[in-house]
């Protein structure tokens, strides 16, 4: 999920503090090929990664109360 919908920055090639932001496109795509200093958004892409791990382990410690409650 999160390779399919990675998030995309452009880097000015003469000043890396200017950054625009570009849509999220899939990690193999070549979408942004003719933009130069396009590029996934590394930033993001690790808070998105988290987000999702914090999210997963959750349910996960969530599914297991819930069965450790009601045996089968």
């Amino acid at each position: 999920m999160l390779c399919r919908f990675a998030p995309w920055q452009q880097v000015h090639p003469s000043n890396h503090v200017l950054v625009a932001t570009l849509t999220r496109a899939p990690l193999w795509s070549h979408i942004y090929d003719g933009i130069p200093g396009a590029r996934v958004d590394a930033v993001e892409f690790i808070v998105e990664t988290s987000a999702l791990l914090f999210i997963c382990v959750l349910l996960m410690s969530f599914y297991s109360s819930v069965s450790a409650r009601h045996p089968r």
